[in-house]
């Protein structure tokens, strides 16, 4: 039976387990997130494998639904010229036309947006999961 030492604790595990580092970081994976990228030393110590955790630095980068949960919140410019046309009332098609450079303009900050918003849905599928550093309630 082998030895786990990681974060101050001492955890007894089988040694085939131990001595595999996929093994090790599926095991450890779901309790200690950090394992996926920490480095493993093994030793002998009165007959027994020892295996010592060390975590490295992870992937330096941005949390994409931290930074979309933080993002400001804003509305498309499209949409809110829109809504600012709308609630004018009845325009004429002169007092339309007059706003046609305004339109432009936000209508392709509204497609620039609708990109952005595309490429972050793309980042969070493509992001890889993470576990839990708690449980749910309910479980």
């Amino acid at each position: 039976m082998a030895t786990i030492k990681i974060e101050g604790q001492e955890i007894p595990l089988a040694d085939d387990i131990a001595n595999d580092d996929e093994k090790l970081r599926r095991v450890l994976a779901p309790f200690y997130p950090e394992t996926a990228n920490a480095s493993f030393g093994r030793e002998t110590k009165d007959g027994n494998l020892v295996v010592t955790v060390t975590k490295r630095a992870g992937r330096l980068g941005l949390n994409p639904l931290a930074a979309l949960l933080d993002a400001p919140r804003s509305l498309n410019p499209a949409v809110a010229l829109y809504q600012r046309i709308n609630d004018a009332g009845n325009l004429t098609p002169e007092m339309i036309a007059a706003l046609g450079e305004e339109i432009e303009i936000a209508c392709e900050a509204g497609s620039e947006e609708i990109g952005a918003v595309d490429k972050a849905k793309e980042r969070l599928i493509k992001a890889r999961p993470h576990a839990s550093i708690g449980v749910p309630m309910g479980f």
